[in-house]
């Protein structure tokens, strides 16, 4: 009698079993590596604050500290605006900000990680295209952050778990 051929493939329910066990199995690790990443961006900028605030407060004596261009942007910061806050805010210029801040500490300010924009900041500046900038108010020194993307007319917070903040 002649022997039936012997299947020695992987058969389709099976191949279609793997695939799906597979599947199961990485998304709760690429969502948890997406809530990794925006917890470290996160603690980026909540560093970056703290350098900022750091800073200012080690070079202002008094409260006359004109620390870059006044900000003429629109921002509604809502319940999250300190209440002594006056009219009058600052676009940090960090470049001068780093420069007093060595003169007096003799120690150089830690880098940020947002910001950029921030830097070389020309007296009469209005607009700041597409980035991120950090305003101080001049009578309480308080920092906020303010974002501009996708040539928006107006600037928001930084976004974390759909919620808008503009200071920590």
């Amino acid at each position: 009698m002649q022997k039936i051929k012997e299947n020695k493939g992987i058969t389709l329910i099976i191949l279609v079993l793997t695939i799906v066990i597979m599947l199961i199995l990485i998304v709760p690790i690429s969502v948890n590596l997406i809530e990794v990443s925006n917890i470290k961006e996160l603690s980026k900028i909540k560093t970056d604050f703290k350098v900022i605030e750091e800073a200012i407060s080690q070079v202002s004596n008094d409260n006359s500290l004109e620390i870059g261009p006044v900000f003429s942007g629109n921002v509604n910061m809502g319940n999250q605006k300190n209440v002594n806050d006056g009219n009058v805010y600052y676009v940090i210029n960090m470049e001068l900000l780093e420069e007093l801040y060595l003169r007096v500490s003799g120690v150089q300010m830690d880098e940020l990680n947002y910001g950029s924009n921030n830097y070389n900041i020309a007296e009469g500046t209005t607009t700041y295209d597409n980035g991120d900038i950090f305003i101080m108010n001049k009578d309480t020194h308080t920092v906020y952050y303010l974002s501009k993307k996708n040539n928006q007319n107006y600037y928001i917070g930084y976004e974390y778990k759909n919620n808008i903040y503009y200071r920590f």
